[in-house]
């Protein structure tokens, strides 16, 4: 299963962010540093040679420092609570869940994590894209079930995926 956040690095909550980096012990002036990297920044528009007026930016991590895909990380570090019979793999904002599927059981203990996910993502103020979600199977299809989307849809099943450059 292939999941996909939409615009995940610029919707990061920042009072949730701070929250788990509390939850890590992270305290001090390294929390202060952070709370301000992230909280002080304005950012402007320019069309036609002409600036907008500087406007506070309430979420997201900046991509191109190094310190915001880490941020992320941070973020997503509780993604796999909810995950109690699957595995999940995360790369930056790709993340992927799988399972053996052996029985029409498996199919239910798959979405239920999925609905677990799709609680954290509730929870945590990241929305995911729904339509770019795929499913790949390999192996026999005796069990192929309709698996759901957050909002109720079909997650469409691919017979190639491309994960991380690479067809699958």
């Amino acid at each position: 299963m292939y999941l996909d956040f939409a615009k995940a690095f610029d919707k990061v909550d920042h009072y949730i962010l701070l929250k788990k980096m509390e939850n890590l012990n992270i305290k001090g002036n390294l929390l202060k540093w952070i709370t301000a990297f992230l909280q002080k920044r304005k950012q402007v528009a320019r069309a036609n040679g002409k600036f907008s007026e500087d406007v506070p930016v309430t979420s997201g991590v900046p991509q191109v420092s190094v310190l915001g895909p880490l941020l992320f990380l941070i973020l997503m570090i509780d993604i796999s609570v909810p995950v109690l019979t699957a595995a999940l793999g995360s790369f930056a904002d790709d993340t992927r869940v799988w399972k053996s599927i052996k029985t029409k059981h498996d199919s239910f203990l798959l979405q239920t994590d999925l609905n677990g996910i799709y609680h954290w993502s509730t929870v945590n103020n990241m929305k995911f894209n729904d339509d770019k979600f795929e499913v790949l199977s390999f192996g026999l299809k005796e069990f192929e079930v309709a698996y759901k989307t957050p909002s109720n849809a079909v997650i469409e099943g691919k017979s190639i995926v491309k994960d991380l450059g690479i067809l699958f």
